[in-house]
């Protein structure tokens, strides 16, 4: 949401036309949509026609890391959005602390995992930067 001239401004609301190419690396086939904030965190807002399958492929792994690792905890406690329900939710996750100079893995209850949040600031996705490379490869 944006606040613009004292209303608040629901981008979930919002609907694009189509793209029509991918945002990544500049192909017109196979296109489907893009979720500009992942639906695992919220997003509803969705670009048509914006990613080709094997970006879709490369961007899920990616994304599927993220929110089945750090973000976990986080979606889990915050109950953000889940196709699944968050059925598949651990009840502990693990930690790595030292100890007696010594790394150990412990399991902590979900409820009392100290949750770090890192958030690493992305470039612009490939055809929309200086860095596109037109032969559809990632940089």
């Amino acid at each position: 949401m944006l606040i613009k001239n004292k209303q608040i401004y629901d981008f979930s609301k919002c609907s694009y036309p189509p793209v029509g190419q991918c945002i990544y690396c500049g192909s017109k086939e196979n296109l489907e949509k893009e979720h500009i904030i992942p639906y695992a965190l919220g997003g509803t807002t969705i670009l048509p026609l914006s990613t080709c399958r094997n970006c879709a492929k490369i961007t899920g792994h990616f994304e599927q890391e993220v929110l089945r690792g750090p973000m976990w905890p986080v979606r889990k406690l915050l109950q953000i959005k889940s196709r699944s329900k968050h059925a598949n939710v651990p009840k502990t996750m693990r930690l790595s602390i030292w100890k007696d100079e010594e790394e150990k893995q412990i399991g902590v209850p979900l409820e009392e995992y100290p949750v770090v949040l890192h958030f690493i600031v992305f470039d612009q996705p490939g055809y929309n930067n200086k860095h596109y490379i037109p032969e559809g490869r990632f940089f």
